[in-house]
């Protein structure tokens, strides 16, 4: 993974100034995939959409961080925990995401970025998706 986490650190800076369009698109995607995950959004949404942003950029800091990466997914899986998302709805949000840069970024996102991103997200969503007895710090996710 360090070789994708540079390639995500430096386009960084492009993502994250786009951070509200891709923000608003990943969600319009998510939830037109699995309309059923919109109900589990119950207070400000305005609030998750800054939370998201900001653990966006959290990720991206700890990829060549296993630690730091590590407790920040197993704190990420816990607080989802009690929504008991499904493995087909994590995998909805990796395709949301990326649906979400190549509409949003199109052409200044290069095949190698959206790669890495994609590469990226699906170790992301894999460290949540797993079940408490799950990889610890440290184990590798694949």
């Amino acid at each position: 993974m360090t070789e994708q986490a540079v390639v995500v650190r430096s386009s960084f800076s492009r993502v994250f100034a786009r951070k509200a369009e891709l923000t608003n698109r990943f969600y319009h995607h998510l939830f037109l995939a699995r309309p059923e995950i919109e109900a589990m959004f119950t207070k400000n949404f305005g609030i998750q959409k800054e939370m998201f942003s900001s653990m966006l950029a959290l990720v991206v800091r700890a990829l060549e961080q296993p630690k730091l990466f590590y407790l920040l997914t197993d704190k990420l899986r816990k607080q989802h925990a009690p929504l008991a998302i499904n493995r087909e709805q994590w995998k909805a949000a990796v395709d949301a995401l990326m649906l979400a840069f190549r509409e949003v970024l199109q052409d200044d996102l290069s095949a190698e970025e959206d790669a890495a991103w994609e590469a990226a997200a699906t170790v992301l969503i894999g460290a949540m998706a797993v079940p408490d007895d799950g990889p610890k710090i440290g184990e590798s996710l694949v």
